[in-house]
């Protein structure tokens, strides 16, 4: 994962909550045990978040 990265929300535990499935942006990183990732969410409200590696699944790499 890396910043610019296309990301989707996908947290098992909270399958049927109504972010499961967002999709975002990587804009930041905090380096450390958690890899925390600030995304951008493509969501009607636009939020941004500070969300552990492991609850994100890479839809599609920046490659620039």
């Amino acid at each position: 994962m890396k910043i610019g990265d296309l990301v989707r929300y996908t947290r098992e535990e909270h399958s049927d909550g109504p972010w499961f499935k967002w999709t975002g942006i990587i804009i930041d990183q905090t380096l450390g045990s958690a890899r925390y990732q600030t995304v951008r969410w493509l969501n009607p409200m636009g939020a941004e978040t500070s969300t552990p590696a492991k609850h994100l699944t890479v839809i599609s790499e920046n490659n620039s």
